[in-house]
């Protein structure tokens, strides 16, 4: 239990349950001071209105971005130098991910995309289009490999 505690990667996440739920909850103001101190320890810019499952994990710590309206399901695991955001700053539509998806290191999941359960997506690739479930997926931008 204690080497959990002083894992970064877990420590990021918890800080961003606390600091979501304060800014939803309790009082915008607090939750965004939280979010920006997070924000700067971890090298993580996730949203604070991020709506993430359980069991969500960091894989490694660093470079990784979860827009503001991203929705992602439960058992999901992120690397280092991963997007999740939009085709540019005006636009508000984010990615949907389903349940038990793990994204490689520096991934690019762009627009208002869809991502099925049970997918893989490898590493450095781009992805702008919706996937159905059980897909891995690789390249720039992303292709279909195989169904698992």
């Amino acid at each position: 239990m204690f080497k959990k505690i002083f894992n970064c990667e877990y420590r990021a996440v918890l800080s961003f349950r606390i600091y979501s739920y304060v800014y939803n909850n309790v009082s915008k103001g607090l939750g965004y001071i939280l979010y920006q101190h997070s924000k700067l320890k971890y090298c993580c810019d996730i949203a604070p209105t991020a709506k993430i499952g359980k069991h969500f994990k960091i894989a490694h710590i660093g470079g990784i971005v979860i827009g503001r309206n991203s929705i992602i399901g439960d058992n999901y695991i992120i690397n280092n130098n991963t997007t999740l955001g939009m085709k540019n700053s005006n636009d508000t539509s984010m990615p949907n991910i389903g349940n038990n998806v793990y994204i490689s290191i520096g991934a690019k999941l762009l627009e208002d995309i869809g991502i099925g359960d049970n997918c893989i997506i490898g590493a450095n690739s781009v992805v702008n289009k919706s996937l159905e479930k059980n897909s891995v997926i690789l390249e720039i931008p992303a292709k279909l490999i195989k169904k698992i």
